[in-house]
């Protein structure tokens, strides 16, 4: 798989060249818009991985495979999961709406019988209730200063100590205060942009922060919800998402509907929506358990979004930004209305599980599955302008001695594209599933003249708070002081590789980051520093090595690590190729270095002069299909470098020892498509992907005869792999749509499945098919005529569409509605 980093945007949907998401992205996109290859036929590369874990706003990532689910999912309580206690009954609090998944009587999480642990059940709720007795007097004793604030659970996953950080107005959301009073609902209907809500009867507790502004609140009671699907273009993909991760059937009309007996509001700059619910009868509440457990068992997906919710404030946004999610009988799910950051309504399925360690703390993951988004008040391919972006990025970063630790000085440049910032919000990892304890922590941040600044980093969110409101056009400069663990884990102890874009700030939005760039990177001997850039420079005292490293010309998602490198150098001008292994014999690394000479000079000559002329090809050992290209390097597992064909299930690899190949020409292709122009969001990732998979088969065909005389992949085996697996794929949903499909079951990756066939496969196959239709010469401008007049820019489609039609003097509106926007099977009559 390769990978290019840069943004992504389905929550559930990872993309590889180090170009990338969220994920994209990702309302909420992952940001690592890594372009990830699975070659097609005797190259295929697809394994199954498990569910993505949503971490931010700009990256996804996979926690370790939770238990196989047979059918349908279904949704367990969360009230085990809520911490009354280490040994607490599963069942739920006395006085609570019970929930229709919750365990039966006398079974714990797993649904087995509690048997033996029935004695320490008893013990523990009679336990229970003395507390609950001491804490109800407790309360009656403060009654006079009104309900004590709703605390933020520990988090389901990890504590909240991974915190780091002070800043008030983030911790607000922290320490939400319920109202003292709770008022009845009656056949009330409430509509927020397409989703309509009708509250049958119930109960309704406001929750407000310290300064007395309500901005939560639970509803108890019995409800429904629909959301009707207005848009052709997204019914396929919201009825294969909803059949993934929920048990609700899209309905004829396109609607999404379930009853629900509790619902969660959290949201800014929509007062109307409290005053509707505020505005019958008020009566003090005769029992807080149930909107207490409701507010807790919901906040795991809420504590997420708290700093997109404090920089809305700091920031004095007056768009709403606001968020419901409904305890359904069919599903948990989640509605977004954000008229702040991505411009857009959005559902999403809510789910989890419990992963279990034999040694060790058990975790439970939370998730969010995208089912379909709407943009609000825009067209589709309207995207909207970033309030701020990183411009530039300088990194001082030192290596301890077993690689498993780092302290980094990272200097940002910010440009900011509005008025009235006051507040900035970066996506910013600080922990990975499955490796509780490694974590990315920011000791502290400064502004250009040293002064200290107050920030919150928190669930891969990081939120600074400036000394003064700046404006359109200015530039904030700020120094982060960090430390983190590896949060790599790679298989290999002897390699620390970061790449991608979540280990240094990105900003929200749909751009991605374009920044000049600077390194210094210090590793203690035997490991060799590697980074991404030009002008390198490497030097060596007693015990470390140095590598300093820079780009004056603005890159994308840098790499940069170290390891037990072999290195070699060798220039074609104008390029410069370092290829770093761990000892495989040098007869390869002949090979390897004869085949980037003819590569990089084929698409140099095709596409014109790429963004970076050096180029390092890292081995990652004992990493299978291990397949990246950050900012000039690709990043390679050792079985690619294997001359013989290896067979591993639905896993096969032919290497490239022998000739040209697909999957390395596909990689170096990214260095234009993915690196050199840049796709603007997830509907435009095929530019990266499939355009570098393209590009490759034109390598093919150019060196067909060579192909064919020793033996390896050739551009006609490139095209009849495309059909087949197109034919698979083409009726699920249209190519732009890939990266949106969701799944939620580790051991059925029809997700990933499909969108392979659809970026790797039926992308091309319709790239090749234009070829056919506006003529070979004419295509070959086109592309070359796209790639120069956009070198550096961010693309979308219609920026290719408008160059072809230009080019080719033709109206290719209907061809791109059937095959790209629609799902015809384009038929190519060629080879």
């Amino acid at each position: 798989m390769d990978r290019v980093a840069g943004r992504s945007g389905a929550r559930t949907a990872t993309i590889c060249p180090g170009v990338s998401s969220r994920s994209r992205r990702t309302s909420n996109r992952s940001r690592t818009t890594s372009w990830s290859r699975a070659p097609g036929g005797a190259e295929a590369i697809l394994s199954p991985s498990p569910p993505v874990v949503r971490n931010g706003l700009n990256r996804e990532r996979r926690p370790p495979i939770p238990p196989p689910r047979r059918g349908k999912m279904s949704l367990p309580s969360l009230a085990p999961f809520v911490r009354r206690g280490e040994d607490a009954p599963a069942g739920p609090i006395e006085g609570e709406v019970q929930s229709d998944f919750s365990p039966k009587p006398g079974e714990n999480e797993g649904g087995s019988r509690m048997g033996e642990r029935g004695l320490t059940n008893l013990i523990t709720t009679n336990l229970v209730t003395f507390v609950g007795l001491v804490v109800v007097f407790s309360m009656l004793i403060g009654c006079a200063a009104g309900p004590p604030p709703i605390e933020a659970p520990a988090s389901f996953r990890s504590n909240l100590s991974e915190a780091s950080g002070t800043l008030p107005e983030a911790d607000a959301f922290l320490h939400l205060r319920p109202s003292e009073e709770v008022f009845a609902v009656h056949a009330l209907d409430l509509r927020v942009g397409g989703l309509e809500i009708h509250l049958e009867e119930g109960r309704f507790r406001p929750l407000h922060l310290p300064d007395g502004r309500e901005v939560a609140g639970v509803f108890l009671g019995k409800g429904s919800y629909r959301y009707v699907i207005d848009d052709p273009y997204d019914l396929d993909l919201a009825r294969f998402n909803l059949e993934k991760a929920t048990d609700i059937d899209l309905g004829k009309d396109g609607a999404v509907a379930d009853t629900f007996h509790r619902a969660l509001l959290l949201g800014l700059n929509q007062p109307q929506i409290f005053t509707l619910l505020k505005k019958e009868q008020r009566d003090a509440p005769s029992d807080d358990s149930g909107f207490d457990r409701a507010w807790k068992e919901g906040w795991g997906w809420i504590e997420e979004e708290i700093l997109r919710y404090a920089a809305v404030l700091l920031n004095e946004e007056e768009s709403p930004y606001l968020e419901w999610q409904f305890d359904g009988k069919l599903a948990r799910i989640q509605f977004k209305f954000d008229k702040i950051w991505e411009i857009e309504e959005s559902l999403h399925a809510l789910w989890f599980w419990k992963q279990k360690y034999l040694l060790g703390k058990d975790e439970t993951f939370l998730s969010v599955s995208p089912i379909v988004r709407k943009p609000i008040e825009r067209n589709r391919t309207e995207l909207p302008p970033d309030p701020y972006r990183v411009t530039g990025l300088g990194v001082k970063m030192k290596v301890a001695g077993d690689l498993k630790r780092y302290t980094q000085t990272l200097d940002l440049t910010v440009t900011v594209d509005r008025d009235r910032v006051r507040a900035l919000l970066f996506s910013l990892l600080n922990w990975t599933p499955g490796y509780p304890n490694d974590r990315l922590i920011v000791r502290a941040i400064e502004d250009e003249g040293g002064n200290t600044l107050p920030f919150r980093h928190f669930r891969d969110h990081l939120l600074v708070k400036l000394p003064r409101t700046v404006s359109q056009g200015e530039t904030v400069r700020l120094r982060l002081h960090i430390e983190s663990t590896h949060l790599r884990h790679m298989e290999h102890e002897d390699i620390l590789m970061l790449e991608g874009n979540d280990w240094f700030p990105t900003t929200p939005g749909y751009l991605v980051d374009h920044f000049t760039w600077e390194a210094e990177i210090s590793c203690p001997k035997p490991f060799r520093p590697i980074a991404s850039g030009m002008d390198q420079a490497l030097t060596e005292s007693e015990g470390e090595i140095v590598l300093k490293s820079r780009s004056k010309r603005k890159i994308h998602s840098p790499g940069l690590g170290c390891g037990k490198f072999v290195s070699s150098e060798r220039e074609f001008p104008p390029f410069r190729v370092r290829i770093h292994t761990y000892a495989f014999p040098r007869e390869q690394t002949d090979q390897i270095f004869n085949l980037a000479h003819a590569m990089l000079h084929y698409y140099h000559k095709r596409f014109g002069p790429p963004p970076f002329t050096e180029i390092d090809i890292v081995e990652i050992p004992y990493s299978l299909n291990y397949g990246i290209t950050p900012a000039g390097m690709l990043l390679l597992a050792s079985n690619v470098f294997d001359p013989h064909v290896q067979r591993r299930g639905r896993i096969e690899i032919i290497s490239y020892s022998l000739g040209i190949n697909g999957l390395l020409a596909h990689e170096f292709a990214h260095v234009w498509w993915g690196h050199g122009v840049i796709p603007r969001s997830e509907e435009d990732r095929w530019l990266a992907e499939s355009f570098a998979e393209y590009s490759a088969y034109l390598l093919m065909r150019a060196y067909e005869e060579d192909a064919r005389r020793a033996g390896v992949l050739t551009s006609g085996r490139m095209l009849h792999d495309w059909r087949n697996r197109a034919k698979e794929s083409t009726d699920v949903v249209p190519i732009p749509r890939a990266d949106e499909l969701t799944d939620t079951d580790v051991t059925d990756d029809e997700d990933r499945y499909h969108r392979v066939r659809l970026i790797y496969a039926k992308g091309p196959l319709f790239l090749r098919y234009l070829e056919e239709e506006v003529g070979r010469n004419a295509m070959m401008r086109a592309m070359t005529s796209f790639y120069r007049r956009n070198l550096g820019k961010a693309v979308q489609t219609k920026d290719f569409v408008a160059i072809l039609e230009e080019v080719s003097g033709k109206d290719l509106s209907p061809l791109f509605d059937a095959y790209f926007w629609g799902k015809a099977f384009p038929e190519v009559k060629g080879e």
